[in-house]
């Protein structure tokens, strides 16, 4: 005779909520780098229960409608402790258009706006 158990598990939360709850941007600076790049720096802050490991599926930029690419971002890919902060930079060169770059880090977004 066999017995089987069956424990139902609640599902993860997806990832737009994990990061919604647990990430977050403590400073963000702009700074002209080499060749007409932009260094932006962002220190981020995980306030969830567990580390988080984010991609750069996390971060997007844009300029306008625009998709940037950006460099790799070393550091990202190492899970960031309770309570941790970790400063990350992206390095950018944005197209000749005056309109404002949009940085997305998980669920927030912000504006940058630079005097070329």
């Amino acid at each position: 005779r066999h017995v089987r158990w069956r424990f139902p598990l609640p599902r993860p939360p997806a990832r737009d909520a994990a990061l919604r709850n647990a990430l977050t941007v403590d400073t963000m600076t702009v700074a002209q780098g080499e060749a007409d790049a932009l260094e932006i720096r962002v220190t981020l802050r995980n306030r969830g229960d567990a580390p988080l490991t984010l991609t750069r599926a996390d971060l997007g930029l844009t300029q306008g409608e625009t998709p940037l690419s950006f460099s790799s971002v070393p550091g990202l890919d190492l899970p960031i402790a309770h309570g941790e902060t970790r400063t990350v930079t992206l390095t950018v060169i944005p197209g000749r258009s005056a309109q404002p770059l949009t940085l997305r880090v998980g669920h927030e977004r912000f504006r940058i706006v630079w005097d070329s």
